[in-house]
């Protein structure tokens, strides 16, 4: 029988600590990385990330909603819905994520976390923790000697090396009607501590991005323009850093600019699918269209009628 008096309680193991503080809610996390420099190690490494991450994800759906002020930008509001709202029939927006003087555009949820633009800055925000990071500047040729420019921040998720990555673009044209001339560079950026831009792919052909994205195994997707009627589907590897490009045809008939078109792809049948709706308001119809058997040249494309 021990001494109640002597007795010391065994020391709980680094695995079943971390099991523990996996589960506490996200502002006890922040509040006990103050402990020590070993706790606040601790929570800012991969594996306690993903698992609480893994714990704390809802089982279903989230849908956010940005709102800003056209006129003054750090007017914003960030709200997010429950899981259990987010039906057919309606939708519930009952969390506000919103911390100060946020602002932003283009917002893109990974894996938890959301990255916008400001002011031609990507930002990134954990909205479990409120916790902002503003990436640094892209030391870019184009933004040093142009004035009007595109820039386009993508987040996505290596799953082998655990590793988040943002790519971006920036690109400028002579005119918005005929793009004689293009422009681009492409940077990518770790998100790690001492993490800096990188530009890559510098032989890749210039292009004009679309703003929305598509992130599938590991894998992430935009379509992009060479010319006013040259639309590309830009594939970048988030593993190997490689880069892609496959010229999306026309049907015959289209000779509609790049202005005039309405397009961005989506994940149909677990493949990356050409989404064309530039049709859909006056003729109910759209267009899809998406490689067949891998190969680059053979497209299969289906025209649906919206009832």
């Amino acid at each position: 029988m021990h001494d109640s008096k002597s007795w010391v309680a065994p020391e709980i193991t680094l695995d079943l600590l971390m099991e523990i503080l996996a589960r506490l809610p996200a502002k006890s996390v922040m509040r006990f990385k103050c402990i020590s420099k070993v706790w606040s190690s601790l929570f800012r490494s991969s594996y306690f990330c993903n698992r609480f991450y893994m714990l704390t994800s809802s089982p279903g759906p989230r849908i956010y909603m940005s709102l800003m002020d056209r006129v003054d930008y750090s007017k914003s509001l960030l709200l997010s819905s429950a899981p259990s709202t987010c039906s057919p029939s309606s939708l519930v927006f009952d969390q506000d994520l919103t911390i100060p003087a946020m602002g932003g555009f283009y917002m893109r949820v990974v894996r938890g976390f959301i990255s916008f633009t400001v002011s031609y800055k990507g930002r990134i925000y954990n909205p479990s923790t409120r916790q902002l990071v503003i990436l640094p500047a892209v030391p870019s040729n184009i933004i040093a000697e142009e004035e009007i420019y595109n820039i386009c921040y993508f987040v996505c998720h290596d799953p082998v090396n655990d590793q988040y990555k943002v790519l971006c673009t920036i690109a400028v044209i002579s005119e918005p009607e005929d793009m004689q001339k293009v422009r681009s560079e492409l940077w990518v950026y770790v998100l790690e501590a001492g993490g800096s831009w990188r530009r890559v792919a510098k032989d890749i052909q210039p292009h004009l991005p679309d703003a929305l994205e598509l992130t599938l195994n590991g894998v992430l997707y935009y379509l992009a323009w060479t010319d006013s009627h040259t639309c590309m589907l830009v594939s970048f590897d988030s593993r190997s850093e490689e880069f892609k490009m496959l010229q999306v045809p026309r049907r015959v008939g289209d000779v509609l600019p790049r202005v005039d078109k309405w397009m961005t792809q989506i994940e149909y049948g677990g493949k990356v699918t050409v989404f064309d709706f530039t049709h859909l308001k006056e003729s109910g119809l759209w267009k899809t269209g998406r490689r067949k058997n891998g190969r680059a040249r053979d497209w299969f494309y289906r025209l649906v009628r919206c009832i």
